[in-house]
């Protein structure tokens, strides 16, 4: 199988869990600039999500 790329953030455990079922995975530490970032990316496409459910209209 191919790489996959996320560049999403990830809870803490996520690269434990992925790399105990015997997958490789690499994490990149942000700073506080790009960090902002990524939380406001994560909370536009939640939103989105949202949005776009019925259940909630």
């Amino acid at each position: 199988m191919g790489e996959k790329i996320y560049n999403k953030l990830v809870r803490d455990r996520t690269p434990e869990i992925i790399r105990s079922n015997g997958d490789e995975c690499s994490i990149e530490i942000l700073d506080d600039e790009e960090y902002i970032k990524m939380l406001d990316k994560m909370l536009d496409e939640e939103v989105a999500e949202y949005h776009a459910d019925d259940l909630f209209l």
